[in-house]
C-alpha cells in the first residue's frame, strides 16, 4: 500500500515490481502527479505558470531520464506531470 501517486509514492511502487511486489497507489486524485498536478481540489497549492526550482538534470528520475530538451531547463507544471503520467506507464 502507497499512499500518493506523486515522486516518492511513483519512485516507491516501482521499486515493489523490481522486487516482484504489486503495489497498490492510493490518490486522491484521478491521475499521478502529486502537488504539481491541477484540479479541482481546494487544498492544492499548483498553479498554471508554475515550474520546478530545480534544473531538468536535477528533476530525472534515475532509470527513466526526463526529455533532454528539458535537461537544461527549469521544468514547467505540465511537463513534470507528463513525465510522471509517461514513467507510470512504463512501469
Amino acid at each position: 500500500c502507497i499512499i500518493g501517486g506523486g515522486t516518492t509514492g511513483l519512485l516507491a511502487a516501482k521499486n515493489c515490481l523490481d522486487e516482484g511486489l504489486e503495489p497498490t497507489i492510493f490518490e486522491r486524485t484521478a491521475r499521478v502527479g502529486g502537488v504539481w498536478r491541477l484540479d479541482e481540489d481546494p487544498s492544492r497549492v499548483a498553479y498554471e505558470s508554475l515550474y520546478t526550482n530545480s534544473s531538468g538534470c536535477l528533476m530525472n528520475i534515475s532509470d527513466y531520464p526526463l526529455n533532454t530538451s528539458l535537461q537544461g531547463q527549469f521544468p514547467r507544471r505540465q511537463d513534470i506531470c507528463s513525465y510522471y503520467e509517461d514513467y507510470a506507464n512504463t512501469f
